[in-house]
């Protein structure tokens, strides 16, 4: 007879303890649902402060990108004359444009084209306004031909013009460089203000003129420039010196030797005499030469 298991009333425990807290917790089955389609409906449900301050940032940006009040009415440029701050204004190209789109650098290279100004800088006045700061480039020297004369920068740039007859004591105390003949003529046209005269002949010239010792410079009549040839200092006695184009450092030694011919009793040139400086040995410096060295 088989023996039955009776089945007790009491229930074995589990070995692992039972979960309590928060993940003894149902989850929930999650449910997907599907994006809503965006449209208006969304702003009913903002504050009524949230709207207020999106409309006032549309107001604001309308107010500065739209209106005529931040557009450019203005060009000022203190330091300059009437018809140079024309000059700027036209070549800006700025006014009635809005202030927050212009950018400095495009303003300050369109007026780089000035040919009598140096730009220095460029900046924006709120409400309307363009600064300019800028200054004229500086006269230093006269470079004159038999039928136009102009005053050139240190580069060598054209700043005014002077046809014949030229102007008394407006040229006082500037360097002069006088050009045999007028090799500036191109094409049928000479120079205008904007072009340049040979850079390297003007910067010979200021060498020349600055080496050249304080106690001869009374003595000087004019400079005297040819091309290929270079130039010549001519005394009001009639004497010549060739100084050619080399402006290094042996000017100071050509300059020398023509102070201690000049220095002797009696000198050693006068009246008629030229001296030709370009030997870089300074040899063989002396010579007579009725046709005035070439002039």
């Amino acid at each position: 007879m088989a023996i039955k298991r009776l089945r007790g009333t009491r229930r074995v425990q589990p070995i692992m303890a039972t979960p309590t807290g928060r993940s003894s917790r149902t989850r929930r089955k999650r449910v997907f649902r599907t994006r809503r389609k965006i449209g208006w409906s969304w702003l009913g449900h903002l504050p009524l402060l949230w709207m207020a301050a999106v409309a006032g940032c549309l107001f604001l940006l309308y107010f500065v990108v739209g209106s005529n009040y931040f557009s450019v009415r203005t060009v000022n440029a203190s330091n300059l004359s009437g018809r140079d701050l024309q000059a700027v204004i036209a070549r800006c190209q700025c006014v009635g444009d809005n202030i927050f789109t212009l950018r400095e650098d495009v303003i300050r290279r369109r007026l780089e084209g000035i040919p009598s100004l140096i730009v220095e800088r460029v900046y924006t006045r709120l409400p309307n306004q363009i600064v300019v700061v800028a200054q004229y480039k500086q006269r230093v020297a006269i470079w004159r031909t038999p039928d136009v004369a102009y005053a050139v920068a240190a580069d060598g740039e054209v700043l005014q013009v002077w046809r014949r007859p030229f102007p008394k004591h407006t040229w006082d105390g500037m360097a002069i460089f006088d050009e045999g003949f007028d090799s500036t003529v191109k094409k049928g046209k000479r120079l205008v203000v904007g072009d340049h005269v040979e850079r390297d002949a003007l910067t010979m010239g200021l060498s020349l003129r600055a080496h050249f010792p304080v106690a001869l410079r009374p003595q000087v009549k004019r400079y005297y420039y040819r091309p290929f040839i270079g130039f010549t200092v001519e005394s009001k006695t009639g004497w010549w010196a060739l100084f050619g184009l080399d402006s290094s450092s042996l000017l100071d030694a050509r300059i020398t030797s023509l102070q201690g011919m000049l220095s002797g009793n009696p000198p050693v040139i006068g009246p008629g005499d030229c001296v030709d400086l370009r030997d870089p040995n300074l040899k063989n410096l002396y010579m007579r030469q009725d046709h005035r060295c070439g002039m």
